[in-house]
């Protein structure tokens, strides 16, 4: 499905920028190494191997992991490119990882002190780190190309990225994707709400805020659960969706001070 994703967002970016693509060929051979990189990291590295992991560890598991992140693109800030980190912003990324914490292990402790680790789970913190290090790098690394072409390029390579395992999946587990109606629906979803949509919005965040207050909307993800969940499947919402809720958007304004 990876491949299938990012290809497909390469080959409609392809399509309809093509008159800029001839505009820009001399920045794309110039730049291609920083953006095959990128494009390994955010659509194939952060991608893939959670896929994979989905069929060895639990979702609780890739929950708890994944809401790390905003931590790891804080310290990738101060660390590496000595970004200035304000108490504020340790505060509120603080406030909003407990909230995400409690509204994954659904408010009871004893979740998490019966969680079982696999190999399953060392692929998640690679896709993990894997997003953080893209989404730091979307700022830090120079371009001359617009927005929306250079989200093309690295899709392009995301998706060449995916192909050892697809290869994995196909010749070692012989796991073939029969090709059905809801296939496709859930494909023209991922490339235009998943891809297109997150990864532009996400690019833009980054450019103007940066990927430290960018990464805070990670948080957001577990109250997008719950509303769909509510809405489309009928589910009630428990107290412990509310503190998280109580964490998680004090949390938000204050890392966005």
């Amino acid at each position: 499905m990876g491949l299938t994703r990012w290809g497909l967002v390469a080959l409609f970016l392809a399509i309809i920028l093509f008159p800029h693509v001839r505009q820009h060929a001399a920045g794309i051979r110039s730049e291609w190494l920083s953006l095959a990189i990128l494009g390994g990291l955010g659509m194939g590295l952060c991608g893939a191997p959670i896929y994979l992991a989905g069929t060895l560890t639990t979702a609780t598991n890739i929950g708890l992991i994944y809401a790390v992140c905003p931590l790891i693109i804080l310290m990738l800030s101060a660390y590496v490119f000595s970004a200035s980190i304000k108490l504020g912003q340790l505060a509120g990324l603080t406030a909003g990882l407990v909230g995400v914490l409690i509204i994954i292990i659904k408010g009871n402790v004893s979740v998490i002190t019966g969680l079982q680790f696999n190999g399953g789970d060392l692929l998640v913190v690679m896709g993990t780190l894997a997003f953080a290090v893209y989404s730091v790098g979307l700022k830090q690394v120079k371009t001359t190309l617009p927005p929306l072409l250079r989200l093309g390029v690295m899709a392009f390579f995301g998706a060449i990225w995916h192909l050892p395992f697809v290869a994995y999946e196909v010749f070692l587990q012989h796991d073939i994707v029969t090709l059905t109606p809801q296939i496709f629906g859930v494909a023209f979803i991922l490339v235009f709400v998943a891809s297109l949509g997150a990864y532009v919005s996400f690019g833009v965040v980054v450019s103007e805020l940066g990927a430290t207050r960018a990464g805070t909307i990670l948080f957001l993800s577990p109250v997008y659960n719950a509303v769909l969940a509510v809405t489309l499947l009928g589910e009630v919402l428990a107290q412990y969706h509310f503190v998280g809720l109580a964490l998680i958007l004090p949390g938000l304004w204050l890392a966005n001070r």
